[in-house]
């Protein structure tokens, strides 16, 4: 169904699985969400390609500076100002991304509507995989860097601009920020404060394991281990992307 909706509607239908990825009433409906992004990037390749294939005819110079004659004439122009102002930081491309999600959209077959899809999916995988939950964090991660793998070598120079300025980096940056965060609250003592682990849930967790003789782990280690493969997963999708 998803060739019979407008480009506008297919970016509603980005939002909108980001906002069930981040909902906190099922863990499986966050996932669900995860797995539907992946097939929605699946489907943007494959409309890519049907373009290509349509405009084989078109001389590649001549298709590549149609392609990217918008971008470069304004989005270029705007992200690469805007990235040499303000260095690393996620603020950026921030305010030219958020604009995509209001702008006029044209056909799907046009090149400058495929890569505003693009960025916007790729984006809401990298927003998910804050998420604090490790599940639904891990599993947009590695989607995420999955898709990079597999449909990288499909996207041009200001697609990878904006991927790596405004996707990749940014959760590079949090990760740690909040990993470095993580063990500094384990090493004072803090364990209160992490999410989910409070003083009502510890003696519930105590008193579930000593009626049922289950081993429960210290939060502490479980902390310390999700963030550890949440930290290594990503460094390594990025260290991989970066040289490929």
């Amino acid at each position: 169904y998803l060739e019979d909706l407008p480009a506008h509607c297919l970016r509603r239908c980005i939002d909108s699985l980001e906002c069930f990825g981040r909902q906190t009433e099922d863990l499986n409906i966050s996932l669900t969400a995860i797995g539907q992004a992946w097939a929605l990037c699946d489907f943007l390749q494959a409309a890519r390609q049907r373009q290509e294939s349509v405009s084989s005819s078109v001389p590649a110079a001549d298709f590549t500076s149609s392609a990217l004659s918008q971008h470069n004439s304004t989005s270029t122009n705007e992200s690469s100002s805007a990235i040499e102002a303000l260095g690393l930081a996620d603020a950026a491309l921030g305010p030219i991304v958020s604009g995509w999600w209001s702008e006029e959209l044209g056909e799907l077959g046009m090149p400058r509507t495929q890569q505003i899809l693009w960025v916007l999916l790729l984006q809401s995988l990298s927003v998910l995989g804050r998420d604090p939950r490790h599940e639904v964090r891990l599993g947009a991660i590695q989607t995420l860097f999955r898709t990079l793998d597999m449909h990288g070598d499909t996207f041009d120079a200001w697609e990878w601009d904006s991927i790596v300025w405004a996707v990749v980096l940014p959760l590079v940056g949090y990760t740690l920020e909040q990993r470095a965060y993580v063990f500094e609250l384990i090493a004072n003592g803090r364990l209160d404060e992490l999410p989910d682990v409070t003083a009502a849930s510890q003696e519930s967790k105590a008193q579930m394991a000593s009626k049922s003789g289950v081993f429960i782990e210290d939060p502490a280690m479980l902390y310390s281990k999700q963030w550890d493969e949440t930290a290594a997963t990503t460094l390594q999708g990025a260290a991989k992307t970066w040289s490929d």
